[in-house]
Formats: C-alpha cells, structure tokens, sequence
C-alpha cells in the first residue's frame, strides 16, 4: 500500500492489504447505468469486515444526470459564484458557446451520485473524511450529463472504523475524457 511507510512511525494509521484469494462477491454486480437515467443501479453490497477486500475493484457506475442552466443559476447564488462564464448566458454564447457549469458543482454531487453505489451491512454510519486531490480536467455545458464511477483505492483502520479511499472519476456522456477527477475519503462506522 501507499502509506505502509508514512502511517507506520505515526502509529495512527496501519494499511489494510486485501486478502490474497479473490474479494469477497458483492450480493449485486456494479452495473454500468446507461441512457435510463431514472434506472437506479444496485448498490454493491459487502458486510463491514469484507470493506478492505474491496481494495482495486470498481464499486459502481453511476446513473447520468442532467446539468441545466437552471441548477447552474441555484450553485451561484448558494455559492456567491456568480462568474460570468457561468451565469451571463448571453456574454458565454458569445466568447465560449454557452456558460459553463462550476467544478465545484460537478464535484459537490459526489455523495448523490456514490451514495447508493455501497451498501454496507454492520454498519452504523459512514462519514464524509475529506478529499485528497481534486481535477478539473473539462467542462460541463448545459444540456450535458454526468455520471461518477468510483473504485477503492486503499483501505486504513482508525480503531475500529475503517477508512476507505475513492478513485471518482465524473464523465460526460458522449466524451472522451472525465471532466473531474477526485481522490474521495469516506469513513465507516460500524454498529
């Protein structure tokens, strides 16, 4: 693992290799959502202990969801970003094509999209830890969807939480190329 170094001399963070046979089968296989938008993919479902055997797996594909001027216009005002290139339509046609969406706001659907994507049994609650790096590598235009495909990166004991770490990839429908990239940290609690 990354931080079998780092975490060692700290004593704080000890990393979880997964087992040497094959991890555990998830009850539902990740399912790539495709254009039924209103199709809810089934979740991934492992028991608390089987969380570090998901270390290189892909955990889901999100389904697409549309970014519109107007969830556009409502990340402005919640944010106070009010940037031309996201809210002057008029401006924006003119010097891009149209506005474009905020990063943040592609990043910020993050827990909507990977909520549903694991479902954990002995759990009590899972806890947003942070993000370690975050891309924005595209934009989003209006009219465009998104989706999010995660994978588990790596997996640390905080006691007897678990800390698991998310490649989350945010790519639009019909491009080459994500528009974000994100190292996510979720912690999970069990009961």
């Amino acid at each position: 693992g990354r931080h079998a170094g780092r975490g060692a001399s700290r004593g704080a963070r000890v990393c979880l290799r997964p087992s040497p046979g094959p991890p555990p089968a998830p009850t539902h296989p990740p399912q790539d959502a495709g254009p039924g938008e209103g199709r809810k993919p089934a979740g991934l479902q492992v028991a608390f202990a089987d969380l570090p055997g998901l270390v290189g797996r892909e955990v889901g594909v999100s389904p697409w969801v549309e970014i519109d001027q107007a969830m556009i216009d409502a990340f402005a005002e919640v944010t106070g970003d009010h940037q031309w290139i996201h809210v002057d339509r008029a401006r924006a046609e003119r010097e891009m094509g149209s506005t474009l969406a905020h990063g943040f706001l592609t990043l910020s659907l993050l827990p909507r999209l990977a909520d549903p994507m694991l479902e954990v049994a002995g759990l009590a609650h899972k806890l947003n830890y942070g993000l370690n790096r975050v891309r924005f590598t595209g934009a989003v235009r209006p009219g465009q969807r998104i989706r999010l495909r995660q994978r588990v990166t790596e997996a640390s004991r905080k006691g007897d939480r678990i800390l698991l770490h998310f490649e989350a990839v945010f790519e639009v429908d019909g491009a080459a190329q994500p528009v974000c990239l994100a190292e996510s940290l979720v912690l999970f609690v069990p009961d």
